[in-house]
């Protein structure tokens, strides 16, 4: 159910897709005290990233880091992310290398 306590989540190496991405933006958006996720070399590719993006944009958002490297991810996924990180107040890493 509600998540009170998780704080680092580790799942590198796990075939995420964008449909994973997008699942763990849904549990990001909802003030979740998780402050930093790993999903580095999974496949959430361009449309992951941009559903991660919008989490982080929100308010409710309390992650510090993040680390999505070795995803296929290229220049329209970055930008998605760019513009989130205008309103984020919390992210203050965040690993992309690796990328397309």
């Amino acid at each position: 159910k509600d998540n009170k306590t998780l704080m680092y989540l580790n799942l590198n190496c796990n075939k995420i897709s964008e449909d994973g991405a997008r699942a763990f933006s849904s549990l990001l958006k909802l003030n979740t005290p998780l402050k930093k996720l790993s999903l580095s070399s999974n496949r959430i590719g361009n449309n992951g990233l941009a559903a991660l993006s919008e989490a982080v944009a929100t308010n409710n958002c309390n992650l510090t880091t993040l680390w999505v490297n070795n995803n296929g991810i290229t220049e329209t996924g970055l930008c998605a992310m760019a513009a989130a990180l205008r309103s984020n107040i919390t992210l203050t890493n965040i690993y992309i290398w690796g990328t397309n």
